[in-house]
């Protein structure tokens, strides 16, 4: 049986819509506390709603310089 981009997968014991994935990426999109904005939640929303299989968290972290 020949597989589609688009039919469902079993990854491991996730069940997932289809075979789209999307990446971790750098968004270093955090405040001076260290929590993520509404536009990053947002994000992740749209990219649920847009039919992506799974998405992997990217990375955002607060970098405090020491340089003076």
């Amino acid at each position: 049986m020949e597989k589609k981009l688009f039919d469902r997968v079993k990854l491991g014991s996730i069940d997932l819509k289809n075979r789209l994935i999307r990446s971790a990426t750098w968004e270093g999109l955090v405040d001076v506390n260290g929590h993520l904005p509404e536009t990053l939640y947002h994000t992740y929303e749209e990219l649920a709603k847009g039919g992506v299989g799974s998405i992997i968290t990217g990375s955002s972290r607060q970098i405090i310089s020491i340089l003076t």
